[in-house]
């Protein structure tokens, strides 16, 4: 055995040694000579025990040695130390947290044991504020934290500490916390590190927060006997003291080496299949083909965040949505054959229907403070909020319908009171177009459904300042023959809004037909995209080619499909008959229609 010194050392007088027990003459030994060694000629024997300032016990009690003799004593360990109980916590570390192994090791990190991340939970309370302490063997979160069963909130969404105290300083609520950010708390030499949660906004009631986290094991002592991951992994940790051990004495990694390093080969394979999750779990409920759901668990599988959703936190939702908002713009905007030119799509130029009120006017009405009171027989039409109405010339726009039988105007000063029984009209000239309408498409007209209206000319569009120049003394109500597009009010959270003011004012129910240009809004769980399920997989190709690039070229490929397939449904199967249109007849009729081709008197 080689000689393990500190560096300090004592050879003070001369000793004589009986059955192990050293007297010591013309010195006295220091006070860490317990945790030395006596060299003797070369031979190293233990020190057991300092019996006082002359005596000393060996661990060898068979040494004998009648003196004076000369010697050294070398400190080899210090005081109070244990070898044996080193060498397990050098092994109890070298498998909780092992050095990678095999080809490009240096480019790998530690293998992470499932026993080492415990589920635990957290009880949010009123009384207990906004910072908890987490358990003492808490190194670092695992997953995103989520509320106990039957609580119907979003996870909570880990942020860094200076975030979570901006959100604080910036307005400090109270409600059901939505992000948490752990921090160390003040350092205890006794105890070690400890850490606390901190959240926000701070709790307005109980809740109950659950988590999953990886643990700082505790040293094995007298009393914590066990070491963590139980009798699979127990030859393994023995082997890894036994390597440590065999360092120690020897200097070099040897028998016990090798056989640690296959034992643990062993339990990290027995480690995976206990813990094993494809990652790829799917909901319990079916998703439709072709829908955001579909695609929202396809994505996830493709990022590698499972399939499932409500398994995912504030931070991969958020993600997964980008991928298939990104992927949407993508292929409805396509650039086609390299060029800077956009297909455009038949879906994203549907046509669509709008169906006019008639105007009303039973009864009569008064007006007092703006509130418009119908007091002989009939009843206020329902849609009457969204339209206005015409009193002696007058055209007030309403604001509420209160009930069957009044109004109130959006100016009620503008309006003045009448006591009398007044005639009136209420009309709806101004009509909201789908929050998706992004302007018309050729024909740009509005078109009387042909056998509901008969066959009325199509609606012009023609400019807003000629509406509203024809309303100029206008009282009365007609079928539309003009009409004019204009923007509502911006409003920030839903976006620009598009409406159509029609002139004269529709006097009964029209159901108009118009071709316009979509601009896709987001798509929401639960909802389709504009196109059928024949391009479903070419959109969810979009969103994985921008997860993973290498998917580009089977986007490219399917897109092409879906282009070459939406062309050839886009063309007409006839191009019709080639008519004179001088021949067409106030009814609409072609006035040949009936003549016949004879040859010889016989129709052909």
């Amino acid at each position: 055995m080689r000689l393990l010194g500190l560096g300090r050392t004592y050879s003070a007088g001369t000793f004589a040694i009986s059955s192990g027990v050293v007297t010591l003459t013309g010195g006295t030994f220091p006070t860490w000579a317990a945790a030395g060694t006596v060299d003797l000629g070369g031979v190293g024997y233990t020190v057991a025990s300092r019996g006082g300032d002359t005596a000393i016990t060996l661990d060898d009690t068979s040494v004998t040695d009648a003196g004076p003799t000369a010697y050294v004593l070398l400190q080899t360990e210090e005081p109070g130390y244990d070898a044996v109980t080193d060498c397990i916590k050098s092994g109890q570390r070298s498998f909780y947290a092992p050095v990678p192994m095999g080809e490009n090791s240096e480019h790998k990190t530690p293998y992470v044991w499932s026993f080492l991340n415990p589920a635990t939970a957290l009880s949010l309370t009123v009384a207990e504020g906004f910072d908890y302490d987490l358990p003492d063997n808490f190194d670092q979160v695992l997953s995103h934290i989520t509320y106990g069963v039957g609580v119907i909130q979003e996870p909570i969404q880990i942020v860094s500490v200076p975030e979570l105290q901006a959100m604080r300083a910036q307005d400090n609520v109270t409600g059901a916390p939505q992000y948490v950010a752990t921090r160390p708390k003040a350092i205890d030499q006794t105890d070690g590190q400890r850490f606390e949660a901190i959240f926000y906004p701070t709790p307005d009631a109980t809740y109950v927060a659950e988590y999953s986290y990886k643990i700082a094991p505790s040293k094995m002592t007298p009393t914590n006997k066990y070491p963590l991951g139980g009798l699979a992994h127990s030859d393994t940790i023995l082997e890894s003291c036994l390597a440590a051990a065999e360092i120690k004495v020897d200097g070099t990694s040897g028998v016990h080496g090798a056989a640690f390093q296959a034992r643990m080969a062993a339990s990290v394979q027995i480690d995976k299949r206990a813990s094993r999750i494809d990652g790829k779990s799917y909901r319990n409920t079916a998703v439709t083909i072709g829908s955001y759901d579909w695609l929202a668990q396809e994505v996830g599988v493709a990022l590698n965040v499972g399939a499932n959703a409500k398994t995912w936190g504030h931070n991969t939702e958020r993600r997964v949505n980008s991928f298939i908002q990104r992927g949407l713009k993508q292929f409805y905007m396509p650039a086609q054959d390299g060029m800077h030119k956009t297909h455009l799509w038949s879906f994203m130029r549907p046509v669509k229907e709008l169906s006019t009120k008639a105007s009303y006017s039973t009864g009569t009405v008064t007006i007092v403070s703006g509130v418009v009171t119908l007091t002989v027989d009939g009843t206020f039409p329902t849609w009457a909020a969204s339209g206005e109405i015409v009193i002696s010339g007058t055209t007030y726009a309403i604001d509420t319908r209160e009930s069957n039988t009044q109004v109130t105007l959006e100016d009620t000063t503008d309006a003045a009171d009448s006591a009398a029984l007044t005639t009136y009209i209420v009309q709806q000239t101004k009509y909201d177009l789908e929050s998706d309408f992004a302007g018309f498409s050729a024909p740009q007209t509005f078109t009387f459904q042909p056998g509901v209206n008969g066959l009325d000319r199509p609606i012009e569009i023609i400019p807003d300042n000629r509406i509203r120049s024809m309303y100029q003394g206008w009282e009365t109500t007609d079928q539309p023959r003009y009409a004019s597009l204009r923007p509502k009010a911006l409003v920030a959270a839903t976006g620009r809004r598009w409406e159509v003011f029609f002139w004269p004012p529709p006097d009964d129910v029209y159901l108009l037909t118009y071709r316009c240009k979509v601009d896709p809004v987001e798509l929401l769980t639960g909802e389709f995209p504009y196109c059928g399920s024949e391009h479903s997989e070419t959109i969810l190709a979009s969103c994985i080619s921008l997860v993973d690039k290498s998917q580009a070229g089977r986007f490219r490929e399917l897109m092409a499909a879906s282009i070459e397939m939406d062309q050839a449904e886009m063309a007409p199967a006839r191009l019709g008959r080639n008519r004179d249109p001088s021949t067409i007849n106030s009814d609409g009729q072609y006035i040949r229609d009936g003549n016949t081709i004879s040859f010889d008197n016989t129709s052909l």
